[in-house]
């Protein structure tokens, strides 16, 4: 690819990133969503104007580094540390069980070791890094505020890039295989988080808006996603659905919190912990 077209190519997607996913913001739900659609729109999926080349896929991958470096800076292990083992044990319940469904049903069970050590091996290194420079915070704060705009610079390449390798047009929509994959992968995503929140000490309305809080994990399961795509663990059908449920699990909770919040915010006024979570995604 010439200079022209890669430089181009790049401005495309970083406007079309940025338009959706405003737009997406301005509809109240994530940007990443709109992130995500700026891909398939410009991908094979809709219009084909672009290949995701080596060159994209680079910049993707630096994306995710400073995505998860930047996770990692904001991430308060002391408050961690003070909430208990409740809250660790909650949050590997929501994780594990959509997993493990995910697998069992695309029969890849015994790929699930090699996709836990490209994703722990590869990318996430680079999470511990920016919890251990969390330990001085006001170093982690300068960091943070420097390293934001070159995040917010490569991030949305990551996301388009999603988009961009997802070809729907490939998948046939008739075999049972997508439905069933997709909407089983659902029921343990939501199952898995509602299930985790009851261990929490708290009354049943909060933790069930807990448990709704913990559905959306958009940025980490596309990564995950998508590194079982590069692999070739994930053929297009089972990525295809991995990426169609978190697109889900990450629009719907927002609205289904503020209607339960709007009919049981009374009861919820001793939960602290989905008040601030409900406080923050009103910002």
């Amino acid at each position: 690819m010439e200079a022209h077209d890669f430089f181009l190519t790049l401005l495309i997607i970083l406007l079309t990133a940025r338009v959706f996913a405003e737009l997406a913001t301005r509809l109240k739900s994530p940007a990443v969503i709109g992130e995500l659609f700026a891909g398939v729109l410009l991908g094979p999926s809709l219009l084909g104007w672009i290949e995701p080349t080596e060159a994209i896929r680079l910049m993707a991958g630096i994306g995710i580094i400073l995505l998860l470096f930047e996770v990692g800076l904001e991430t308060d292990v002391k408050r961690l540390v003070r909430t208990g083992l409740e809250s660790v044990v909650v949050a590997l319940a929501g994780f594990v069980l959509p997993l493990v469904v995910g697998f069992a049903l695309a029969y890849g069970l015994f790929e699930l070791p090699l996709l836990v050590s490209l994703f722990i091996g590869g990318t996430l290194i680079f999470l511990p890094l920016g919890v251990a420079l969390r330990a001085d915070e006001a170093f982690a704060e300068r960091i943070e505020t420097q390293v934001k705009p070159i995040v917010q610079l490569f991030t949305p390449i990551f996301f388009v890039m999603v988009g961009l390798s997802l070809n729907l047009r490939e998948i046939d929509w008739s075999s049972p295989f997508i439905w069933i994959f997709s909407l089983a992968l659902l029921v343990a995503a939501i199952a898995g988080k509602l299930i985790g929140a009851l261990l929490v000490k708290e009354s049943w309305p909060a933790r069930r808006m807990i448990g709704t809080a913990m559905i959306s994990r958009g940025e980490v399961g596309l990564i995950f996603a998508e590194l079982g795509r590069e692999s070739g663990i994930f053929s297009n059908e089972i990525y295809a659905g991995m990426v169609i449920v978190i697109a889900l699990t990450t629009l719907l909770p927002p609205f289904v919190m503020k209607w339960y919040y709007g009919h049981y915010g009374d009861r919820l006024q001793e939960a602290t912990q989905p008040i601030r979570y409900w406080n923050t995604v009103k910002q």
